[in-house]
């Protein structure tokens, strides 16, 4: 099992995986601080980014005085791992039963 991230450390990743190819602090920084509506500064941003580095979540590079860095796992599997999640703790681990759910909310959000 992956160690959790925060919340705000997901925006973070989010961020990265969003941008192609490997954004410095300051890519990151400027990316999320205009994508979430955020005023992070860049120490903020640094330590978001090596926490994430310390939980196997990304790499980083060092290339002349700029740090870049790298997603480890693809948005794609963060996402299956965060849903497996989601039926493990709210379901019990019962997929059908949370397929149920959501194919009863998505057929709500149709009628409406």
């Amino acid at each position: 099992m992956e160690e959790k991230i925060s919340p705000c450390e997901e925006q973070i990743m989010l961020t990265v995986w969003e941008e192609a190819g490997e954004p410095d602090m300051r890519e990151v920084m400027e990316l999320a601080n205009r994508r979430y509506n955020r005023e992070w500064k860049p120490q903020t941003i640094s330590t978001f980014l090596s926490r994430l580095v310390k939980k196997g979540f990304l790499t980083s590079s060092r290339k002349g005085r700029r740090m870049y860095y790298h997603p480890v796992k693809t948005l794609e599997d963060y996402r299956r791992g965060k849903i497996a999640d989601i039926v493990t703790e709210l379901y019990a681990g019962d997929r059908a039963a949370a397929a149920r759910d959501l194919s009863e909310h998505e057929k709500e959000a149709e009628l409406q």
